[in-house]
């Protein structure tokens, strides 16, 4: 699997990147293996102190998208990985009930 962390307008510090690693870690869990998926996850700072966190991924040749901004970067990942692993969730059972019924 290809994961990419892409930062604009701040500096992507250890922790940081420890953070995303570790939500990367919990998506790998419920991705198919078979084709290997490829991560993406977009960092940025906006007006008013706000974070914007991004998080793309391609199952079953969809593209899948979950975004989330907050005034904590932390909880910005956090929401937009749950929001990314329920859209997954919901694809997977989409496709295993078709395969189930033809």
């Amino acid at each position: 699997m290809s994961d990419y962390l892409i930062s604009t307008d701040f500096d992507v510090t250890d922790a940081i990147r420890k953070h995303v690693d570790d939500s990367i870690e919990d998506l790998k869990k419920i991705l198919p293996d078979d084709p290997s998926p490829h991560v993406q996850v977009t960092l940025s700072k906006e007006a008013k102190g706000l974070f914007h966190s991004k998080f793309k991924v391609r199952v079953y040749k969809h593209d899948l998208f979950a975004d989330d901004v907050s005034d904590d970067l932390y909880q910005s990942i956090n929401s937009g990985k749950s929001k990314l692993g329920r859209e997954i969730l919901d694809l997977k059972n989409k496709f295993e009930t078709k395969k189930k019924h033809g």
